[in-house]
């Protein structure tokens, strides 16, 4: 597994944090609103105002429930996404498409074997 493959490793930390009331999801959210104030011509304002509207909605999520992107992900909600981007990554690293279609079936096995949690923790172990 390649560094960075866990896209909630740290944040979870930040979830934690009770030094304020935001957490990622939320500052995320204020950085794209801060994006709309400028009023750039070369900027979709309603684009960065619908995806902030998104982070913060995950951000009342986490509030909640900090697991909740793993919960999203046990739901099966995400397994096309996830396969699409994989795919993609294939193609760019010029990965025949015969090892390609044994790479989606795999991982739409892991997605039934696995929870999100004990999916991360696998591949933390395979990296060390």
């Amino acid at each position: 597994m390649i560094e960075g493959a866990n896209p909630w490793k740290g944040k979870e930390e930040m979830n934690n944090n009770t030094h304020g009331p935001k957490n990622w999801a939320h500052l995320h959210a204020d950085s794209l609103r801060r994006i709309v104030a400028r009023h750039d011509p070369e900027i979709d304002n309603a684009e960065m105002e619908r995806r902030a509207a998104i982070y913060e909605l995950l951000g009342e999520m986490l509030e909640i429930e900090p697991d909740a992107p793993r919960r999203i992900m046990d739901s099966g909600a995400l397994n096309d996404e996830v396969k699409a981007y994989c795919a993609i990554a294939c193609k760019a690293a010029k990965v025949s498409e015969d090892v390609t279609e044994t790479i989606l079936r795999k991982i739409s096995a892991a997605f039934d074997d696995y929870t999100a949690a004990e999916a991360i923790r696998q591949a933390e172990k395979m990296r060390h």
